[in-house]
Formats: structure tokens, C-alpha cells, sequence
């Protein structure tokens, strides 16, 4: 295993999942981002609406994922050192998109912080 743990060796080891997580996860980001700019607290169910489909989307695309490694470690034939290499491997790669979506999630979630600190001042 000569791979380097690249940004590009990262999205593909995620497979297609890794699409759906980011385009859930930069909706939420630019939504949060406006929300922090320009409160309104008539936004926040939205944003709740956002981040739930941003997990659904890292819990299917993890799901899947392992479903993969899954299926092709039953039909390998692999010795056993050779078998828990492999398998932490698919482990690592499964857990990509929840990575990449949890990395979005907090940061919508800091964007969130300074618009309801935002939000709480003007209405107080």
C-alpha cells in the first residue's frame, strides 16, 4: 500500500457518497453563513431541516460504505494478516464521508453561534 493520504486519495476512498455529503454539507455552510451575516430567526428551521439532511446523507453514505467492504471481504481469499490490513483499510475509507460531513456540520454550527449571539443582541 503505497498510497499517500492525499485530498484526492480522501474523496475517492469515500465513493459516490462523498458527493451527496458535500452537497448537503455546502447548502448548510452558505445557509449558515447568511444566517450569521443576517439573523432572522424564521431561518432556523431550515437550517435544522439542512443539517438533519447533512447527516442523513453521512449516515448513507458510511452505510453503504461498509455494505461494500462488507460484500467484497466475504468473497476474498485473504490470510489473516492480509484480511485485518484490508479490513482497516475499508474501515478508513467507509468513515471518509463522515469526515468530510462532520467537518461541515461544525462549521455551519459556529456560523449558527454568531448569528443567534447576533440575533439574541438585537432583540435584547
Amino acid at each position: 500500500m503505497d498510497e499517500r493520504l492525499t485530498l484526492d486519495y480522501f474523496w475517492r476512498a469515500g465513493g459516490f457518497g462523498m458527493y451527496q455529503v458535500a452537497a448537503f454539507g455546502l447548502l448548510l455552510l452558505w445557509a449558515a453563513a447568511r444566517f450569521a451575516r443576517r439573523p432572522d430567526e424564521q431561518r432556523l428551521p431550515y437550517l435544522r431541516a439542512l443539517g438533519a439532511a447533512t447527516v442523513a446523507s453521512i449516515a448513507l453514505a458510511v452505510v453503504s460504505d461498509l455494505a461494500a467492504v462488507c460484500w467484497s471481504m466475504a468473497r476474498m481469499q485473504l490470510d489473516a494478516e492480509r484480511w485485518r490490513s484490508t479490513l482497516l483499510l475499508g474501515l478508513f475509507e467507509s468513515l471518509t464521508p463522515a469526515a468530510l460531513g462532520l467537518g461541515f456540520l461544525s462549521l455551519s454550527h459556529l456560523c449558527q453561534a454568531f448569528g443567534l449571539r447576533r440575533l439574541a443582541r438585537s432583540l435584547g
